[in-house]
C-alpha cells in the first residue's frame, strides 16, 4: 500500500491540477505529498460552497482547511478508479458553481 500512494498520489495531484488548469480563475495552488493533497478556492465563500454541494449532490465529504483550502486523505487502499471519480465529482461541482 505505501509504495502505491506515491503512484496515486501523483494521479491524484495531476487531476487536481487538470481541475486548477480548467478553473483558474476558482481553483489554485495545489500542493501535497502522496495521497495527502490540498488545493485553493479563490475566497472563502467558493470553498464552503464547494464544500455544500459537494456533500448535498455528490454525497462527497470535503476536508476543509485554512480559510479558503481543500485538502484530500484518501484511504490507502483508494483504487485509480476511485481517483477518477473524485475528480469528476470536483469537476462537476465546480463548473456548476462557475455557471
Amino acid at each position: 500500500l505505501i509504495p502505491a500512494a506515491k503512484v496515486k498520489g501523483e494521479k491524484l495531484a495531476a487531476g487536481l491540477r487538470g481541475l486548477a488548469a480548467k478553473f483558474p480563475a476558482m481553483v489554485a495552488n495545489v500542493r501535497g505529498l502522496g495521497l495527502y493533497q490540498g488545493f485553493s478556492l479563490a475566497t472563502r465563500e467558493l470553498r464552503n460552497q464547494l464544500e455544500a454541494t459537494a456533500l448535498r449532490e455528490e454525497r462527497l465529504l470535503l476536508l476543509p482547511a485554512g480559510t479558503r483550502s481543500i485538502r484530500t486523505r484518501p484511504n490507502l487502499s483508494v483504487t485509480e478508479a476511485e481517483i477518477d471519480l473524485l475528480i469528476e465529482m470536483l469537476e462537476r461541482r465546480l463548473r456548476r458553481l462557475a455557471a
